[in-house]
């Protein structure tokens, strides 16, 4: 069995990381403290969430498009409650995009969700070889100085997917 961060659950597979007496890993020691503890209000975020989901709702927010918004979607629980919940309450377009990272379970979550909500979905991708060159040499470089802040920076091929969700959108009129 794998050992993991009892904080955030990270694998002992992760290069370079370490466990203290508690089970916590270096990455999140280092974490806690530079940035402070850092807690997650979930009742507070969902409520934010339903405050702008009834704003729209009251302003009746319309536009020339079929959709009344788009909604990024990765497979993971964020992007899919996201889905779910502005279903229920306008016609949104989904979009994927087809990273080969991507596990076959968030594909399968995909399908799924779909086959559930009343929604559109389109998936675009990118050449294999851009992120297998970008994640190597990132990662490479995260490896010669292992910090939790950059690890994000590994897939530098994925942040062009943001302009495309913006393509998209203007495409369709959203």
């Amino acid at each position: 069995m794998i050992k993991r961060c009892s904080k955030c659950i990270l694998p002992e597979t992760i290069p370079n990381i370490t466990f203290d007496d508690k089970g916590v890993c270096n990455y999140c020691i280092e974490f806690d403290k530079n940035q402070g503890n850092v807690t997650v209000d979930y009742d507070k975020r969902k409520k934010r969430f339903e405050t702008l989901m009834n704003e729209a709702q009251s302003k009746k927010i319309r536009n020339r498009s079929k959709y009344d918004a788009l909604v990024p979607l990765s497979g993971g629980r964020d992007s899919s409650y996201v889905a779910m919940e502005m279903s229920k309450d306008f016609k949104i377009l989904c979009v994927n995009y087809d990273n080969p990272f991507s596990s076959s379970q968030a594909r399968m979550n995909i399908e799924n969700l779909m086959k559930k909500i009343n929604a559109d979905l389109i998936t675009f991708k990118y050449p294999r070889e851009r992120h297998e060159r970008s994640f190597r040499t990132n990662l490479r470089a995260w490896l010669k100085n292992p910090q939790l802040a950059p690890m994000g920076l590994l897939c530098l091929a994925c942040k062009p997917m943001y302009l495309e969700f913006f393509k998209i959108a203007k495409m369709k009129g959203i």
